[in-house]
């Protein structure tokens, strides 16, 4: 296997960005913050160390094809359910957003992945929460869901390139944007 040190560079961004949001958070009473900040810090460790290590980085990328998985899944509809119940809304409706993506994730593990699912359940979660924060005035919900939609269209294959920069580079860089006015939104 090859290094790819610029997207191993990403990685450790992204997961240190993931870390501050989740020390941000750590105590508070965010349902689902803990798990969206968790998922993207194990996510981004093993991808630092998949795409870093070049001697021993395939031996962790089983793991890492799941976890990037669970990041591209879970963390949007995770901060749009956290976003629902700090505005009072019924859990019923706000958690079907963190329960929805469940079944694209076992069609996944199952090696039958459901991109219309996927892109359904995603595109949901994106107009909930850009809603959601228009309706309550909450700008760093606004921007989280702009930032996502920008990284939710920008293709992540590992063999792209945009301006000679990988796309999963600049993925990884744009979720940290995400990341950052995702924690903000969620505590304002």
């Amino acid at each position: 296997m090859e290094g790819k040190y610029s997207t191993a560079l990403s990685h450790l961004v992204l997961a240190g960005t993931g870390a501050y949001c989740l020390k941000s958070v750590y105590g508070g009473d965010l349902k689902f913050s803990h798990g969206c900040f968790g998922i993207i810090i194990v996510n981004n460790l093993l991808g630092l160390w998949t795409n870093g290590n070049p001697r021993y980085g395939d031996s962790v990328y089983k793991i890492f094809r799941i976890t990037r998985e669970m990041q591209d899944l879970f963390v949007l509809p995770f901060v749009t359910t956290t976003l629902w119940l700090n505005y009072s809304y019924r859990w019923e409706y706000s958690y079907a957003h963190a329960i929805a993506p469940v079944f694209p994730f076992i069609t996944f593990l199952v090696d039958k992945k459901a991109y219309e699912l996927t892109n359904l359940i995603l595109t949901c979660s994106l107009a909930s929460m850009t809603v959601i924060s228009f309706l309550h005035d909450n700008y760093y919900g606004l921007v989280a869901s702009v930032s996502y939609m920008f990284d939710y269209f920008l293709k992540k294959e590992d063999n792209e390139t945009f301006l000679d920069i990988p796309t999963q580079d600049l993925s990884n860089y744009i979720m940290c944007f995400f990341a950052y006015f995702s924690l903000h939104a969620m505590l304002d």
